[in-house]
């Protein structure tokens, strides 16, 4: 969702989605209390999106170079339930659907500071592309391609985050954050792959 290499960068997005909101349901109006500064100063600090793109969305691109094969990193980075293999943040991910990793799919997850989401496998073309979408105060959708490249594999994940009602005010002050766990998380899975735990993946249906 996430990736799957990327997919963690779900997870993270996701988390701070879920304080967000938990925040605001918890505070009830407590939010309205936040200085106008405060807002104003994550405005400033998060870059203006690009043209074409609208506003209130944050596209982030990463990518990565790994030294294994594509088929490899395809069936291992897909199956988000491997994001315990490489993810820190992660405490919740089982698979809700039966059968393979597919079309379709859909996981119940939790990471450290998030609440449950159910991310769904909405594109699926093995071994060269797949997306993980869920939906919320703050929808998150996951889209990685990978492509042969000197005897590796090249990652390439597009991260697109969009929050909704009163999450909007408080979402570009992580913005920033967000990016960072999400380069972080690149640098994660392609260490997982390279030093051979990959090979201990989940053997489940």
């Amino acid at each position: 969702m996430l990736c799957s290499a990327v997919v963690a960068l779900t997870g993270l997005a996701i988390g701070v989605a879920a304080v967000v909101w938990t925040g605001l349901i918890a505070g009830g109006l407590a939010w309205l209390s936040i200085p106008l500064w405060v807002l104003a100063l994550g405005r400033v600090l998060v870059p203006s999106v690009p043209s074409g793109m609208e506003a209130d969305m944050t596209l982030i691109r990463n990518t990565t170079l790994i030294n294994r094969p594509i088929e490899e990193v395809f069936d291992f980075a897909v199956d988000l339930r491997n994001e315990f293999k490489w993810n820190p943040k992660v405490r919740v991910m089982t698979k809700l659907t039966d059968g393979p990793i597919g079309l379709g799919t859909r996981m119940a997850a939790k990471w450290t500071m998030s609440g449950h989401i159910e991310p769904e496998c909405t594109e699926y073309e093995r071994p060269y592309l797949w997306t993980w979408a869920n939906g919320g105060p703050i929808a998150v959708t996951v889209t990685v391609t990978l492509s042969e490249e000197a005897g590796g594999t090249r990652l390439r994940a597009a991260f697109d985050a969009r929050p909704h009602g009163p999450a909007r005010l408080l979402f570009p002050i992580f913005v920033r954050i967000i990016r960072k766990d999400e380069a972080r998380n690149m640098g994660y899975l392609k260490a997982c792959l390279e030093s051979g735990r990959s090979a201990q993946a989940s053997s489940q249906p």
